[in-house]
């Protein structure tokens, strides 16, 4: 399988996680997917672009991202943890997300975002190693409310190299 292409390497990824979970549909424009391969592995990471947590579910530890191992057919941390964790979003919740990516063009390349759904508004973050930002949103109005909160992070550099794997993963691109 090392002699795929990026695009049907992710075709595998895809249909294994059909084949084992049928009720799991992925869309690649809700992902950033990336394929990582070293001498004994062969990963396909799908990374949601925006984690949405729903009203009354702050507590429910949904999985947002997965990974498929295509030798082993393993898919992390589905097959370890209940699959119905990972985070589907229904019709409404669609719709809400695609109205706030609207108000803020989101998703932003190179930051991680999430919308917390609130009783009132939405709270959405976005981040980075370097810099973050936290949003509001008014549920009712459908306003911006309270001044955006916006700042950077000191990046310490990274210290020692007693940490270099072996066989390191390495991004196919």
């Amino acid at each position: 399988m090392i002699n795929l292409s990026k695009a049907q390497t992710i075709e595998k990824a895809l249909i294994i996680i059909k084949e084992k979970y049928p009720d799991i549909s992925i869309s690649s424009s809700d992902f950033e997917i990336k394929v990582w391969a070293n001498k004994s592995e062969l990963l396909v990471k799908f990374r949601r672009l925006i984690r949405f947590i729903p009203w009354g579910k702050e507590t429910s530890n949904l999985v947002y991202d997965i990974s498929v191992d295509l030798h082993t057919k393993e898919i992390e941390p589905l097959d370890t943890w209940r699959s119905d964790r990972f985070y589907i979003p229904d019709d409404k919740e669609t719709e809400q997300i695609e109205f706030i990516k609207g108000v803020f063009n989101l998703p932003f390349k190179g930051f991680e975002t999430s919308i917390n759904e609130k009783a009132d508004r939405y709270e959405i973050r976005v981040d980075n190693k370097t810099s973050f930002g936290l949003y509001f949103l008014d549920k009712i109005t459908r306003n911006e409310i309270m001044s955006p909160l916006q700042g950077s992070y000191i990046v310490s550099p990274n210290v020692g190299l007693e940490d270099i794997e072996e066989d390191p993963l390495v991004e196919i691109t």
